[in-house]
This record gives structure tokens, C-alpha cells and sequence, in this order.
């Protein structure tokens, strides 16, 4: 990598994650670039773009040495329409942009709904692959196109499985109506500790991870990994370090 404090480029830097990490990352002393489909003020450097348009994709890259990838079409939305133009062909643009422009570390928001808990599984393996609903299969093609790159151009990438961040009361709600939902659970502060070690932990080849915080009753998902290549431990438990205003009286 380039002297220097590191470069990062966050696609999808307005959206939750990308407003949830980016102040953290950028107080550690990383410079930040956003992309995203309008402009956001809240970066010192901010790019508009959209991930089907290869040349904006390509000029967000230019100059930096890692990317955060978080730009995506997050829910099972329609196949054809939505999933695939921005989950499988806008990550193919910024591969192909990573490649050329000689990016040095790629950091995938990928979803624990690429292998997500089900009936007789105890424990969830990065190797499974269950996917529950077309916006998982997108994330598992992801995954599966981002280890061809890596192996194919040398590339180092980091596919984290991600926990669910709760975005309101509603999603709260949802989560601890949904069977084994609350094992799901990834604080704001779990999340920014994990993705400031995604991004300047040693890294070599193509990794899968988990990022969860510490689940309530016993490790579902396989977190060794996550501990062995990024010394990553989550700190809360659910409820613990929900937003206040998240939670109703």
C-alpha cells in the first residue's frame, strides 16, 4: 500500500452501515471517499455515482487502497430489476475497478442470510451456504465471484458475513418476533470495531468471516475465524448497545 494514512473508499457510505462506520473509521485517521447514488455532505470527499455505471464505479477507485463495500440492494426485492443490476453486476464493476486500478484490499458487506440459521443446524459454518431468499443467493454469487478474483489477480478480500443492525423500532420489533432473531444481533459499536479490523488487519488470499455481537445462548455462528484473522471480539450482548431512541417505552 501507498505511504500514508490509508485511503478507503465506502460505496454506500449515506446508507446505515455506511453513516454507522464512516465518522469511526475516519477519527482513526483513515482518509474517506464515499460513493453513492446522490451526495452526502457528511464526507470530506464524496463521489456520485451508480455501481451499473462502470466508469463512475472505476473513478471512485482511482487513487485509493482499500475498498468498503456496503452499496447494495438491501432486501428481496425484485430479481431481475433490482437484486441483480446492483448486487451482482455493480460488484463485477467494482472488482473489475479494484483490478485496474490496483486497489490493495476489498472488504465485502456480505449477510448472514448467505447461510443462515435453519431447522437441525446448531452451528453455522463460513463454509455453509443456505441462503434464504434471492437477496442471500446474491450475496453468496458475491462471494463466489469475489473468490475468482482474488485467487485469479491476487487480490486480498474479506467477505463478512454481517449480523442484523437494527435501522428503527420496527426492525427492533421484528427482530425479537422472529424466531432466532435476536441471535442476529450486531451493535453499532461491534460494527465499527469490526469493519476498523476488516480494513487494516493483515489480510491475505479471500476470507469469509462472521461479525455478530456475543449471542445470548451459545455461538450459532462460527466466530473462530473472525477471532484468528482480525482479533475481533464483540463486547455486547442483545439489548445491549441499542440507541435509546430505538427503544420504546
Amino acid at each position: 500500500m501507498m505511504a500514508g494514512p490509508l485511503r478507503v473508499l465506502v460505496t454506500g457510505a449515506s446508507g446505515l452501515i455506511g453513516r454507522t462506520i464512516c465518522p469511526f473509521l475516519a477519527a482513526k485517521g483513515l482518509v474517506l471517499r464515499g460513493f453513492d447514488r446522490s451526495p452526502d455532505g457528511r464526507l470530506r470527499e464524496s463521489v456520485w455515482g451508480k455501481l451499473e455505471d462502470f466508469e463512475s464505479v472505476r473513478g471512485a477507485a482511482r487513487g485509493t487502497d482499500v475498498i468498503v463495500h456496503l452499496a447494495a440492494c438491501a432486501t428481496d426485492a425484485d430479481f431481475v430489476s433490482r437484486l441483480v443490476p446492483s448486487n451482482v453486476i455493480g460488484l463485477y464493476h467494482l472488482l473489475e475497478a479494484a483490478r485496474l486500478e490496483g486497489v490493495s484490499r476489498l472488504v465485502f458487506a456480505s449477510s448472514c442470510q448467505a447461510a443462515d440459521l435453519h431447522e437441525g443446524i446448531e452451528r453455522v459454518s463460513v463454509r455453509a451456504r443456505h441462503p434464504t431468499d434471492h437477496y442471500g443467493l446474491t450475496k453468496l454469487w458475491g462471494e463466489d465471484m469475489a473468490r475468482m478474483y482474488s485467487e485469479r489477480y491476487g487480490i486480498p478480500f474479506l467477505a463478512a458475513r454481517l449480523g442484523w443492525v437494527l435501522r428503527d423500532a420496527h426492525e427492533l420489533d421484528e427482530m425479537q418476533s422472529t424466531p432466532h432473531g435476536t441471535r442476529l444481533y450486531l451493535s453499532y459499536d461491534d460494527l465499527r470495531e469490526f469493519m476498523w479490523r476488516a480494513v487494516t488487519a493483515p489480510l491475505t488470499g479471500f476470507q469469509v468471516v462472521y461479525a455478530f455481537s456475543r449471542q445470548i445462548d451459545g455461538e450459532h455462528f462460527d466466530m473462530s475465524p473472525t477471532r484468528e484473522l482480525l482479533g475481533f471480539e464483540p463486547v455486547h450482548t442483545f439489548p445491549e448497545g441499542i440507541p435509546k431512541p430505538l427503544l420504546r417505552e
